[in-house]
């Protein structure tokens, strides 16, 4: 596929970057010399210095040719008018343009049906604010997709010490935990793989498994995880991200404080959330701390613009007792070293980004992408038509790459855990782990 990515800062080159893995024709633009220089440097994609709103910049990246153009600038107002421009241009394209204005994004006629006719909005920050909200709903866990309005969840765990499943296989566990539970993905010591039945367990292993939601309690805690309900929430930063959380979590019931140290923006986010305690402070500033108590809240959210400062008041947080911590990063880099300083979840608006781009690659039917932190695995959901090569067979009859499974099906609108005996039905929905190697041949046996 021909595909352009017009801005190269966190998103686009997150973006780029998982599309160059998959040998696809890219063309980055970005308009910033120091930042165009160091895409060229890294990637291996052509990389265009200059704007993403102009008609020969646009030409000369081909974008007349491109089958999907994604925009992701800092800025609402260069995404509007760059999309304009490529539709314009690329009549037939899919067109994915970063909007985090809420008036703007709310105009979905607009920005849809007529004008650019987007073929999707892209908000990393509130994708990222809604994985937060799925993450502390599941405490304990390291991160938490969800698909089917939220029956099933794709969740990732790190095993404590002394838990009932260390030392033992993953063939093993359904009798230990009375329960049907599939593990998809190990991720121990770097190395990330799809496990098999003999697959061992050990301590600090990161599993990945998917769960009807009804479920995630009771194989939480028969997995030894600590699992306590969340009542109060603290929440760093006025950002979208921050803001749109603390909605999330104030519909659902959780009393919300957030920190704020800038006035306009403590003053915004009062209007708009009168239901929250926001509190226009320095962060770091012990004396604020103390004053309300934030060491007694559930939950602390990080999710600030600022890197240094969301790392620095997650650490406080932890020190002053509290025992789910959340940080916010743009940094892939940061989350392993975010992960070993006891950080419990780290959420990247990257990676949701990537997920919401990826899915208008895939040539099989696919509703969703969900990749995970590691970056080397990704959850598909595919719609299965009479007629499809794998319809009426049961999965272990199905001819899968050795580095995909199928870790669980909807059918009629409900969730069913697989197992090799299980068939394969017309509507059914399935979703299918699989590490990126394995993206090419599930792709070809999907097609059929």
């Amino acid at each position: 596929m021909k595909i352009v990515v017009i801005g190269g800062g966190e998103i686009g080159k997150a973006i780029a970057e998982s599309l160059c893995l998959e040998n696809h024709d890219i063309c980055i633009i970005e308009e910033k010399k120091e930042i165009a220089k160091k895409l060229n440097d890294s990637l291996e994609a052509r990389v265009i210095e200059g704007s993403g709103c102009s008609p020969r910049i646009l030409k000369m990246a081909g974008v007349p040719e491109a089958d999907i153009i994604t925009i992701v600038t800092d800025s609402d107002e260069d995404n509007l008018c760059a999309s304009m421009l490529c539709r314009y241009l690329a009549p037939e394209a899919k067109i994915i343009a970063r909007i985090r204005n809420p008036e703007l994004a709310s105009e979905r006629d607009f920005l849809m049906k007529s004008g650019p006719k987007l073929s999707q909005i892209l908000n990393p920050e509130i994708l990222a604010a809604k994985q937060i909200f799925h993450a502390i709903k599941v405490p304990s866990a390291l991160e938490v997709s969800e698909f089917e309005n939220e029956k099933l969840l794709m969740i990732g765990i790190k095993i404590p010490e002394d838990t009932p499943v260390t030392g033992h296989t993953m063939k093993e566990l359904p009798q230990i935990l009375n329960k049907r539970i599939l593990f998809v993905a190990r991720y121990r010591n770097g190395d990330f793989i799809i496990p098999k039945g003999d697959s061992d367990i050990k301590a600090n292993d990161i599993l990945y498994f998917a769960s009807k939601t009804d479920d995630v309690n009771i194989i939480a805690t028969s997995i030894g995880l600590k699992w306590t309900e969340i009542k109060d929430a603290v929440i760093f930063g006025g950002s979208i991200t921050g803001i749109h959380l603390a909605s999330l979590l104030v519909k659902s019931g959780i009393s919300v404080k957030l920190v704020e140290k800038d006035h306009q923006v403590a003053s915004t986010v009062t209007e708009l959330l009168p239901q929250v305690l926001v509190l226009e402070w320095e962060p770091t500033d012990t004396a604020l701390w103390k004053e309300e108590n934030l060491g007694s809240c559930d939950v602390l959210v990080a999710a600030s613009k600022e890197e240094d400062l969301n790392l620095m008041v997650a650490l406080m947080g932890k020190n002053m007792g509290i025992k789910h911590t959340v940080v916010v990063t743009y940094k892939s880099d940061f989350i392993p070293v975010l992960l070993a300083s006891g950080i419990t979840t780290v959420v990247s608006p990257r990676i949701a980004a990537i997920g919401s781009v990826l899915k208008y690659l895939r040539k099989g039917k696919i509703l969703q992408v969900a990749p995970t932190e590691h970056q080397d695995g990704q959850m598909l959901e595919y719609e299965i038509k009479s007629g499809d090569t794998i319809e009426g067979k049961k999965i272990r009859d199905i001819p899968f790459p050795k580095r995909a499974i199928i870790a669980a099906i909807i059918r009629h609108g409900e969730v069913i855990i697989p197992t090799g005996t299980t068939e394969i039905t017309s509507g059914d929905r399935i979703l299918v782990f699989a590490r990126n190697k394995a993206l090419p041949d599930l792709e070809k046996l999907m097609q059929g």
